[in-house]
């Protein structure tokens, strides 16, 4: 897909690596979050994002500063037409649209802007796995704090819950403090 792209800023990440983007037709999980409308099985599409090292291993980092990514749909969907933007046809259908992310478990609101190329991109610094472009049921009014994924998390570098993810419903772009403790309250 011609717009479909991850922007990473200079100096972001700790080596160099190679980063495809692949596009996932097939074995998707179920949408299972409590933002995407009922009756919604499949997303709108779907990519995998790898990152490879120079020895063209299969690794997970995280930036040291966010990377935009631009996940673009199909430009025709059900109750849209080719003339109209996606923010329109979405209106017109009374839908709203947003990049989730699947941890393995479940899928993650992260958000996202609608864009008038059909695409819909966000900010952030976990860019390897799967997203996808689901239907929302509505845009968030109020900042609210959703479960972190995964709890617990366990950060002793084995490769399993060592990354934890905070989600915000954020629509005014407040700068949130996380204060994080171990098992003790420390």
């Amino acid at each position: 897909d011609n717009d479909t792209r991850i922007d990473i800023p200079p100096a972001a990440l700790h080596q160099d690596v190679a980063v495809t983007i692949t596009r996932v037709t097939e074995g998707l999980p179920a949408a299972d979050h409590p933002d995407i409308p009922s009756g919604t099985i499949a997303p709108r599409i779907a990519y995998r994002v790898a990152l490879k090292d120079a020895s063209r291993v299969e690794i997970h980092v995280i930036l040291k500063r966010p990377a935009t990514l631009v996940l673009q749909f199909p430009s025709v969907s059900e109750g849209g037409s080719a003339g109209a933007s996606p923010s329109q046809q979405s209106r017109s259908r009374g839908e709203l649209l947003g990049i989730f992310k699947w941890d393995g478990a479940h899928w993650n609101n992260l958000g996202g802007t609608v864009q008038a190329n059909n695409t819909v991109f966000i900010k952030t610094t976990d860019i390897a796995g799967t997203f996808a472009i689901f239907p929302v049921s509505a845009t968030p009014q109020a900042f609210k704090v959703r479960p972190p994924r995964p709890n617990p998390f366990t950060p002793n570098g084995d490769g399993f819950y060592d990354v934890i993810t905070f989600f915000f419903d954020n629509p005014s772009g407040e700068s949130p403090i996380v204060r994080i403790y171990d098992i003790r309250g420390r």
